[in-house]
Formats: structure tokens, sequence, C-alpha cells
């Protein structure tokens, strides 16, 4: 997280956000699906025939599935936050 006025992050951010953003693998994928994207415009690519693209989405899909049926929890903040970021990948 940056400021636009030079000051730190606020405490929240980073005892908060950013150990769930680090250690959920779920969302780890979500940056790799971003990466997916962007290589993929970048080397003229239509992103629906990207191979890594649609693996990675795959993936992810696959974990968020995974960590409905299995964990007890539900939804948990992680996989609101995968959702929300796959589907601002889609737009």
């Amino acid at each position: 997280m940056s400021s636009i006025d030079g000051a730190s992050p606020v405490a929240r951010f980073n005892e908060e956000w950013m150990p769930f953003m680090i250690q959920s693998p779920i969302l780890s994928y979500l940056g790799l699906l971003t990466t997916s994207y962007f290589q993929a415009i970048a080397k003229g690519i239509d992103v629906e025939k990207s191979v890594d693209v649609v693996t990675t989405r795959v993936k992810l899909i696959t974990l968020i599935n995974e960590h409905l049926t299995t964990y007890s929890k539900g939804v948990t903040d992680d996989v609101i936050a995968a959702v929300m970021g796959l589907a601002y990948n889609e737009v």
C-alpha cells in the first residue's frame, strides 16, 4: 500500500490486511491471474485463448470451490476477496 502524502500506511493495514493477503494461497493465485492477463495483453494474445490465463483461472476457481466445500467456516474474507478480484479481472 502506498500513500500519496508519504506517510506510513495505517496500523490496521499492517496488522490485519498484510498477513491476510500474504498467507492466503487463494489470493496468491489472484495475483498470478492478474499477471497472466497482463502478459497475454502485452504479447497481443486474446485473453480467452491464453493458456496461462485459462489454467490460472481454473485453478483459482477450483481453490475457491474447495475452500467453500471443505472448511466449516464457509465464506471467509479471502474467498470474498478472491471472488471480487476474479470479477474485477473479468471486466
